[in-house]
C-alpha cells in the first residue's frame, strides 16, 4: 500500500495500491509486475495529479514506454530539459536529483490530461521511471 496525500495537506489522505484497479484507471497505466513502486502521492484538487517512482528491469521500462508511445503518434525523444516538466524535489519525489533523467510530456487521453514520463538508471540492468499524471 502506499499513501496518497492531497494538496497542502488539506485534502483527506487515502492509502492506495497504485496497482489497484482505480489508481490503473485514474491515471491510465499499468505498471509492469516487475515494478517496485517506491514512491506515490496524490494531490486532489480543481485538476488531480499524481506523482509515482518505480524501478524496474530495462526492459520491463523498454516495454512501458512502448505500450505508452504507441497511442500517442509523433513524440519527441527523450531529453534532459523536458525533466523539468516533473517538478521540483520534495519528500522522496527526486527527478532533480537524477544526474542520467531524461523525460517527455505527453499528450494523454486526447489530450485532456499529460503525462511527463522519465527514466534514469538505477544500477545494473535497473531503471528508476517517474511518472507525473495531470488533469489539464
Amino acid at each position: 500500500m502506499v499513501l496518497l496525500t492531497g494538496c497542502g495537506g488539506v485534502a483527506e489522505r487515502e492509502t492506495l495500491d497504485v496497482r489497484s484497479r482505480g489508481a490503473q484507471q485514474a491515471i491510465g497505466l499499468t505498471l509492469p509486475a516487475n515494478a517496485r513502486v517506491t514512491f506515490a502521492n496524490r494531490m486532489r484538487g480543481l485538476d488531480d495529479a499524481a506523482q509515482v517512482i518505480a524501478v524496474m528491469p530495462v526492459a520491463d521500462w523498454r516495454d512501458l514506454e512502448r505500450r505508452i508511445l504507441a497511442t500517442i503518434p509523433d513524440t519527441a525523444p527523450p531529453t534532459r530539459e523536458a525533466a523539468a516538466h516533473l517538478g521540483t524535489d520534495h519528500d522522496e519525489w527526486t527527478p532533480g536529483s537524477q544526474p542520467h533523467l531524461t523525460a517527455r510530456q505527453l499528450p494523454w487521453r486526447g489530450g485532456v490530461e499529460s503525462l511527463t514520463i522519465g527514466a534514469a538508471p538505477a544500477g545494473p540492468g535497473m531503471v528508476r521511471v517517474f511518472i507525473f499524471w495531470f488533469q489539464t
